[in-house]
Formats: C-alpha cells, structure tokens, sequence
C-alpha cells in the first residue's frame, strides 16, 4: 500500500466550485486500476487549501494513472481552480502495521 498526498492551492473565492468539480474528479480516481482511497479535505486555518489522500496499491499503479485519459480528465475537472502547482509526496504506511 502506498498513500499519495496532494497539497491544492485553490483560487480564493472558487472552493465551492473546486468542492463539486472534485466529485467528478474523485470518482475517476476511485475507478482508477489499483487505487484503493480517496478523500479529499479542506484546511481550516487556510480554507483555500486543500489536501487530496489517495490510497494504491503500490506506485506502479500511482504511474500507470497519470498516463490515461482518466488522468487527463481528472485534470480538467480540477486544474482550472489550482492557483498554483499542487504538490504532491508518497508514503509509505507504519502504522498500523499492514
């Protein structure tokens, strides 16, 4: 298991549209071969931030998405309210041992 977390700048004043536009995006990761969750949550100190937590299974699977048109897809749903490049780390999980 491998969990990918993706920090979102949004553009201030656009978190609603980015919220629903991300329903659609989210379920094209959840389709996505290999992944196992997503969740999507919104800062509280920074409502403008978002924080984007995909489980795969493993980051064969993470790169083999970003080559579909799913991807690409994902994109259009959500770039247009990025107001910047999301950042974006994997982790491994400890804890609970799997």
């Amino acid at each position: 298991m491998l969990i990918e977390r993706v920090d979102i700048a949004v553009i201030p004043g656009r978190e609603a549209e980015f919220e629903g536009a991300m329903e659609g995006a989210c379920s094209l990761l959840a389709g996505a071969l290999g992944c196992a969750s997503v969740s999507l949550a919104r800062g509280v100190e920074r409502p403008s931030n978002y924080m984007l937590l995909i489980g795969w299974g493993n980051l064969a699977d993470h790169d083999a998405f970003t080559r579909t048109a799913e991807f690409q897809a994902f994109r259009e749903f959500a770039g247009p309210y990025f107001s910047g490049r999301p950042t974006m780390e994997h982790f491994q999980p400890i804890h609970p041992p799997a």
